[in-house]
């Protein structure tokens, strides 16, 4: 993602986009790629990178003058007040959420319990 980079005056904030990958995993596939958003001043920006993702996965819509999830345009914000945004409209938090939890819990293995299971002993040491 290294030509993914964000300035204050387009995008609200000044970052980067980042590739996170998972080496190793107990419950889930190792080595896959999670994409974040970076900002200089916070770090890793949770609604940032979850807005991207929604946008990955073909759920954002709109443009830079108001987007919207899931086609619900009556809750549009912009890249540059989004996390303002966010925070007067709790309700957003809800529809960004609810659209995408289904498409990342999609992504965790089905790893039974049974297979999860780790030897009392094992916690001696």
């Amino acid at each position: 993602m290294g030509g993914e980079k964000y300035n204050l005056e387009d995008d609200g904030f000044d970052g980067f986009g980042v590739q996170l990958r998972i080496i190793k995993s107990r419950t889930n596939q190792a080595g896959q790629p999670i994409s974040m958003i970076y900002d200089k001043v916070h770090g890793l920006d949770s609604l940032r990178s979850s807005v991207r993702y929604c946008k990955d996965m073909g759920l954002l819509g709109g443009n830079r003058n108001g987007y919207y999830i899931n086609g619900d345009k009556d809750h549009k914000f912009t890249l540059t007040g989004m996390n303002r945004e966010f925070r007067e409209d709790k309700s957003m938090y809800k529809i960004l959420y609810s659209a995408i939890t289904p498409l990342l819990e999609s992504r965790l293995s089905s790893v039974s319990v049974d297979e999860m299971e780790v030897s009392e002993e094992e916690f001696d040491y």
